[in-house]
């Protein structure tokens, strides 16, 4: 040993530098699950129905996720929303006047298909959130629905992509999601809170987004924007370059 200080991967964040080379060996299965949601999202395949996740989250932040959910103001109809855009407020009608998430950190958020499977873990493991994800009204992005053996599985899996809308929040008790699945799996009641979300593919206006906040260093932009171009079906391919020259007039403007 040398005692110098290590190498650090700008790439990764600090807290998983330690697990890098994982990341690494990991990195072709990753490729290929995506590559793999995408040739079934190509194909049409894709499940639409409501899918579940229950989940454990400190208090102090979902109050915060609350207040922010009720401060929202959205454009109600969708004549409202493209007069928004038109007017120049791109950004904030898709981020600024609402609360979006990003789960799975950084990898494949998996949900379950089934309500009550997923109430029945919530149950037995005393999660105090319920998500229930719909794809979004405009520009869905669609879960994989994989058949697998075994109940109580995560068995629906969105690509790396997807931003997450919150819709509503609903405070409720355990005892009330479904009475009879609860009662057999946990005899007591505890809050629990209905995260209502939509799932959207957001890819251009999270760059825009990300490129006015300062989050990105110079020509970061440009090379996100070329592998999302790259990476487009062949009938795509036009309409991504036409949206990623219209982008970089906006932010030179």
């Amino acid at each position: 040993a040398t005692g110098a200080t290590p190498l650090l991967r700008s790439d990764i964040p600090c807290t998983l530098q330690s697990i890098a080379p994982l990341i690494d060996a990991l990195g072709p299965c990753m490729q290929l699950v995506q590559s793999a949601l995408g040739w079934f999202e190509e194909a049409g395949i894709r499940h639409s129905s409501v899918t579940y996740r229950p989940l454990s989250l400190p208090m102090l932040g979902l109050q915060h996720l609350a207040e922010a959910v009720r401060n929202g103001v959205e454009p109600s109809s969708e004549s409202e929303r493209s007069e928004h855009v038109k007017g120049g407020s791109h950004r904030s009608l898709c981020f600024g006047s609402n609360a979006w998430v990003s789960l799975g950190g950084g990898s494949f958020f998996s949900s379950l298909s089934s309500r009550s499977e997923a109430i029945k873990r919530l149950c037995r493991t005393r999660c105090n959130v319920l998500l229930a994800i719909r794809p979004d009204d405009t520009k869905a992005c669609y879960p994989k629905h994989m058949s697998l053996r075994g109940s109580s599985m995560d068995d629906t899996l969105f690509p790396m992509n997807a931003l997450f809308r919150v819709t509503r929040m609903i405070k409720s008790f355990s005892s009330d999601l479904e009475p009879e699945v609860c009662g057999k799996t946990n005899s007591s009641r505890w809050p629990v809170w209905i995260i209502e979300l939509q799932s959207a593919c957001r890819h251009m206006e999270s760059m825009e987004f990300l490129e006015r906040s300062g989050s990105l260093v110079a020509g970061e932009l440009e090379v996100f924007l070329q592998e999302w171009i790259s990476n487009a079906p062949v009938d795509e391919e036009p309409d991504r370059i036409l949206a990623a020259k219209e982008m970089l007039a906006r932010i030179a403007n």
